[in-house]
């Protein structure tokens, strides 16, 4: 593992948007588990996380059990977000199913 290849990234919502852009332009082409930390579910936000393949949703007030629990899900391939982000992360889950199945 190198710091330039990392096995999973953690972004905060402003880092996202970034991550976002850098796959589209495909300056990124690595797959890897991406974990978002968000403090809200904006239209823009969700827009971000389905186009760069994120895997988990944690709120800033996430308890360490719910980071834990969401970072091992994702590493392991399986989606997965505390409660209080299901509502969110369920629109993710459907743009992204619709992107596959146009």
């Amino acid at each position: 593992m190198s710091l330039l290849q990392p096995d999973m990234i953690v972004l905060d919502e402003h880092l996202l948007a970034r991550y976002a852009e850098a796959r589209a332009m495909d300056a990124d082409t690595v797959e890897r588990p991406v974990v978002a930390v968000v403090d809200h579910f904006a239209d823009e936000l969700l827009a971000a996380a389905a186009s760069s393949g994120v895997r988990g949703f944690l709120p800033l007030s996430s308890t360490p059990a719910e980071v834990a629990r969401v970072v091992v899900a994702a590493a392991r391939g399986t989606p997965c977000w505390t409660r209080r982000c299901s509502r969110g992360s369920r629109r993710v889950a459907r743009r992204r199913q619709a992107r596959r199945n146009p």
